[in-house]
């Protein structure tokens, strides 16, 4: 897209200013630098402005951009306008813009400089370029002395005021509340209050406003965390999608550490390595303390697809040399286990954080053998392994009151190693049969089935 030079675009804002005094033109009333002041309203083509390259809209989108460089080394030069225009005409909702634009026209003016940078309405022209880029585009100007400074501060009041909540993608909101509090030195209160998160006059709201305003930005810093854990790989819009998840996550630790710091550690381990793997906020809420060594751990362990890797890297039970689809990488080794605290699950977190973003996850088995899958095929089976383990937590909950509850679960195991002694008769002699996925899991039975044997021998000798 061509681009007007800023000589030429301040020539173009210039002429429209004195068309304006000749007719004593619209005006605009706007809060500027702590007071009420009007502002002349003219119409520019859409060629004599640039788009807004710190536009809060699109600030995550940018930042998770490979080609964000362009916008941060010319960020009025072509390639970053075009740039910053496609990922604005990415957002939500813009072809419904465009759509109203073409029938309706422009209603409300924009905010920009005498250079013709807008401060606002950079969707807006972005629809009327494609509309027709020969148009023009109604803005009102600021004072000729208006600095980077009041420009970042007044987009961020004006979107604010007009439609912060509806436009603005999870990891923009954070961005747009962290700046408030780190470049404008918002403090916590009157950031809920510019943010509408609460009334002046009611004090149990403004409480609320502000544990919402602490509570974002907690949850941005756990973002970076991850990120940081990811080697810088992970996008910042990977978590777009991830803000009910990461709200239930902030709760339960921030109440659960004044009790407990240690579980309270192991619990966000566990529930970002759920985040990191797709898995719904529904299953997530299963991951508690007393559920991650009896559920989920042992799930993720005796899955077949990454058990070998997860045991790894929770350093516990060294993998065995014919787990399945590895029987080249292992010698044979011990069956000691010894298990995988919670506080262990860091380094799969670690692992799991950089491989989304190589497409790789590693780790070097004690063998000495170095262990790579596909950070996707691991990614599925975490999700997998999170899904059974909630579904068998809501099993036993239901069941957990009653006392023939573990009686019902050995009979239910009862009947499925019958039929997998049926099946396994009729399936054991065909070329296509999986011998190394049923051996895995037939040991972990095994293993299961002891650890079972010790704890009802202990309780009966104790009796």
């Amino acid at each position: 897209m061509t681009v007007m030079p800023e000589s030429a675009r301040r020539q173009r804002v210039q002429e429209a200013l004195d068309a304006h005094s000749e007719t004593d033109g619209e005006r605009r009333r706007l809060r500027f630098r702590g007071e009420e002041i009007l502002l002349p309203v003219v119409r520019l083509p859409l060629v004599a402005v640039v788009l807004n390259p710190n536009s809060h809209r699109i600030k995550a989108q940018l930042e998770s951009d490979d080609r964000r460089e362009r916008v941060e080394e010319a960020p009025y030069g072509e390639d970053a306008q075009a740039l910053i225009s496609e990922l604005l005409e990415a957002t939500e909702r813009f072809g419904e813009l465009r759509d109203n634009l073409r029938e309706e026209g422009q209603l409300e003016e924009g905010v920009a400089t005498r250079a013709g940078v807008l401060v606002n309405a950079n969707t807006r022209v972005a629809a009327l370029r494609q509309i027709n880029p020969h148009g023009f585009v109604r803005v009102a100007l600021l004072p000729s002395d208006a600095g980077q400074s009041d420009i970042a501060k007044l987009e961020l009041e004006l979107q604010v005021r007009k439609d912060f909540k509806q436009d603005y993608t999870f990891t923009n909101e954070l961005l747009f509340i962290d700046e408030l509090k780190t470049s404008f030195n918002y403090r916590d209160e009157e950031a809920a209050r510019a943010l509408s998160w609460a009334a002046s006059s009611d004090e149990k709201q403004l409480k609320a406003g502000i544990k919402r305003v602490q509570q974002s930005t907690r949850m941005l810093s756990t973002i970076r965390e991850l990120q940081v854990r990811s080697d810088h790989t992970l996008k910042l819009t990977f978590f777009d999608d991830k803000r009910q998840a990461l709200l239930e996550l902030d709760d339960e630790y921030e109440q659960l550490k004044l009790k407990n710091s240690s579980e309270a550690q192991g619990l966000r381990e566990a529930r970002m390595l759920g985040i990191l793997a797709g898995a719904g906020y529904r299953d997530l809420r299963q991951i508690k303390p007393d559920t991650i060594e009896d559920y989920l751990l042992p799930t993720l362990k005796s899955n077949e697809q990454v058990g070998v890797v997860v045991e790894t890297l929770l350093g516990g039970e060294k993998a065995k040399a014919d787990a399945p689809g590895l029987d080249e990488l292992f010698t044979d080794a011990d069956d000691s286990d010894q298990g995988g605290s919670p506080s262990n699950i860091a380094s799969m977190v670690d692992a799991v954080a950089r491989g989304i973003g190589s497409g790789k996850i590693h780790c070097d088995h004690p063998s000495g053998k170095r262990i790579e899958v596909s950070s996707e095929k691991f990614v599925d089976a975490l999700q997998e392994s999170i899904e059974e383990s909630a579904d068998t937590v809501r099993l036993d909950t239901k069941t957990a009151e009653s006392l023939q509850g573990p009686a019902k679960h050995l009979e239910a195991a009862r009947r499925s190693v019958r039929q997998a002694l049926a099946t396994y008769k009729r399936a054991a002699g065909r070329a296509s049969f999986d011998a190394g996925r049923f051996t895995y899991q037939l040991k972990h039975l095994v293993r299961d089935v002891d650890a079972l044997r010790v704890e009802t021998d202990h309780h009966l000798d104790s009796s």
